[in-house]
């Protein structure tokens, strides 16, 4: 079934939990441009099929809209997905109160904390944008997510509590910080949340075969073999610049 919200057409298939992973995802590592009407994701290189197939799946699945990419070099390869669309803007701002413009004092939606389906959903894509999957001692592993925004901080912290985890909070120098789940929480969140990053769920399967978790390096392989299924179709879909530009990695 499908569903006309003002000028935007929706599909209603699951549709909450959806909306719910995309305004995480734009939490961890998104914004709004006010100027362009631009919903604007960015992601590094080892999130190739993420942000080239999953992302742009939900984006389209809710709004009906493909996105476009941009490839950026900024400390490696920064690749960012793009819908430009004054509607999609709108009625993200309108219906889940994010903010446009500079990101800070973001929060995960109140009513995300009325439903736990939404609240796993919106954690998923903060987790798979700007979390990630580290060792603790020599063989525990804990979950990561790191931000200079302490209000964000604080919001993810409220939602795990209310779902029974226990997150560890810190502040880094330079005014960083991040929220940790230790061994037990981080099992618990792959079995009741999940992941929809690639990168995440091979060094979370590879911890729990090896009770080591790898570096990115080490798990290339893994990484490229699920790369290789959008990256040829990906770049030939851009333009020569594009191609040239990225085929220096």
């Amino acid at each position: 079934m499908q569903l006309k919200k003002k000028e935007i057409i929706i599909s209603i298939d699951g549709l909450e939990e959806k909306e719910a992973e995309l305004v995480g995802i734009i939490l961890g590592d998104g914004h709004l441009n006010p100027l362009t009407y631009g919903i604007v994701i960015t992601c590094g290189e080892t999130d190739w099929e993420y942000i080239h197939k999953y992302i742009p799946n939900l984006i389209e699945a809710i709004f009906l809209k493909k996105p476009k990419f941009s490839y950026l070099r900024r400390n490696g390869l920064a690749i960012q997905c793009m819908l430009y669309s004054k509607d999609a803007f709108s009625y993200l701002k309108k219906a889940f109160n994010i903010k446009s413009g500079k990101r800070r004092n973001m929060k995960i939606p109140r009513r995300f904390f009325k439903n736990e389906k939404l609240l796993k959903s919106c954690i998923k894509g903060m987790i798979d944008t700007d979390g990630g999957i580290y060792r603790h001692h020599v063989k525990s592993v804990q979950i990561v997510f790191y931000n200079s925004d302490l209000v964000l901080i604080n919001s993810l912290k409220k939602a795990f509590n209310k779902l029974g985890y226990n997150p560890k909070l810190t502040r880094e120098k330079r005014g960083r910080f991040h929220l940790d789940l230790f061994t037990e929480d981080s099992k618990k969140y792959y079995k009741e949340i999940g992941f929809s990053n690639p990168k995440n769920y091979i060094k979370f399967r590879y911890w729990l075969k090896n009770k080591r978790v790898p570096n990115n390096s080490e798990i290339k392989n893994e990484i490229a073999r699920a790369e290789i299924r959008t990256r040829a179709p990906a770049l030939a879909r851009q333009d020569t610049g594009h191609i040239a530009n990225i085929m220096h990695i």
